[in-house]
């Protein structure tokens, strides 16, 4: 049996999870860096926008017409529970960038991180079940 996604489809979500993961790891590199908390909530702002952006235009603009009725099924729900996250995460990082207490600062990048690995769960489940 071929795989359920084009090599176009599977590109993209690859260079999607890649860019979930260099927020991840900016969201690390924020923890252990004490000195840059000032500017660090505002470069993750933008890394998030940059990746919300990258989803619209490059994941939810691929066609789903020429995939089988099954796959076009749980790709959108995916699609709609990726988006769902990234605006969720959006606002987390609008408010860690609001945050001044530490305790509230924690709590953010916490929430940040649960979003990551949930969209970079639902990131590999795609593609793995692309290769079904």
């Amino acid at each position: 049996m071929g795989k359920a996604l084009p090599l176009l489809h599977q590109q993209r979500y690859e260079a999607f999870q890649q860019l979930l993961e260099q927020i991840a790891q900016a969201i690390a590199q924020g923890d252990d860096d004490d000195d840059r908390q000032h500017d660090s909530p505002v470069v993750l702002q933008a890394k998030v926008t940059d990746l919300q952006q990258f989803f619209r235009h490059q994941v939810l603009s691929l066609p789903l017409d020429d995939l089988a009725s099954s796959t076009q099924h749980w790709m959108q729900s995916y699609q709609v529970e990726c988006d769902k996250q990234l605006r969720l995460l959006g606002l987390d990082a609008m408010s860690l960038r609001a945050a001044r207490q530490s305790e509230t600062i924690a709590q953010r990048r916490q929430q940040m991180r649960d979003r990551l690995r949930t969209l970079q769960r639902y990131c590999a489940a795609v593609l793995e079940k692309g290769e079904e």
